[in-house]
């Protein structure tokens, strides 16, 4: 059975093709990966967004793995990427009706985001589950070598700071165990979340690095004013851009975590950020 990755190039993508046996596996993607090139992974060029490519590839592979994504508009649209692009594959499998599985990664949330980023999944999960053999997981903060979100919370940690809202969950999951619970799904339909059992809100995660850089602590502020303008208020302040704070301002634990199910001894992100902090910045 092999499997198509679109969009496998970034963080998650490139663990999840990793763990592939050379030839049970491909990537479609705008950019190659030297990793994935090294163990010897087909690269397709191309791009979600090109239905003729989607529809001229998707139809040698018994498995299509939806990993198309971006956090900004800078370059690309997410109606473009996020929607349009599983409207493509989802056009293809019902072409070839030979009963391929889409699984589709969307993100956390997608009920209760009121950005275009979450907009644009919540759709593109309605089009996900029109096929007969379709799966929508839903994964929480993902960390682990070369993540995107150490990287974020680094940086927010150094803006002047002294009250921050307390916000949701974050839920971090590592990207082994992510990994390992991926390869037991190929029979499962419908949603499936993925995160940690692990509480840490951003501002835990925050004030851990400046504990460690020698920063004063930022004290959690609870608020009861609309969310929605907070941060735009933070946003304004340029702090953070507001679709990046919005996906950091809502809960990303579920208690029917499929994770768990599959891996008994989950990583924990406040052992990773302390080690990672401890080989890379000196107190002051």
């Amino acid at each position: 059975m092999r499997t198509l990755f679109i969009g496998g190039s970034g963080f998650i993508g490139r663990n999840l093709i990793a763990s592939y046996d050379r030839g049970d596996a491909a990537y479609m993607s705008r950019h190659s990966s030297l990793e994935l090139e090294d163990k010897g992974i087909e690269h397709i060029l191309g791009s979600v967004t090109d239905a003729d490519k989607v529809m001229d590839t998707v139809k040698d592979f018994d498995v299509i793995v939806d990993l198309a994504g971006i956090w900004d508009e800078k370059e690309q649209k997410f109606m473009d990427v996020h929607l349009q692009g599983v409207k493509n594959i989802v056009a293809a499998v019902k072409k070839y009706d030979k009963n391929q599985k889409l699984i589709y990664f969307s993100a956390m949330n997608t009920d209760f985001g009121a950005s275009e980023y979450y907009r644009s999944k919540r759709i593109a999960e309605d089009n996900v589950y029109t096929l007969k053999n379709g799966l929508v997981i839903k994964p929480s903060t993902i960390f682990g070598p070369g993540d995107h979100i150490t990287d974020e919370i680094i940086r927010l940690a150094g803006k002047k700071l002294k009250k921050f809202p307390g916000l949701g969950n974050l839920a971090p999951l590592h990207i082994d165990d992510l990994v390992t619970a991926f390869r037991a799904v190929t029979d499962q339909t419908g949603t499936l979340y993925f995160c940690s059992t692990e509480k840490m809100d951003l501002v835990d995660a925050i004030n851990i690095v400046r504990e460690k850089t020698g920063m004063k602590p930022v004290k959690s502020m609870e608020t009861k004013v609309n969310i929605n303008k907070l941060l735009q208020k933070i946003t304004s302040k340029g702090i953070g851009t507001y679709d990046e704070l919005m996906s950091l301002s809502l809960n990303r634990f579920r208690e029917t975590t499929f994770v768990t199910r599959i891996v008994k001894n989950l990583k924990s992100y406040r052992e990773y950020l302390e080690n990672y902090l401890s080989q890379n910045y000196r107190s002051t």
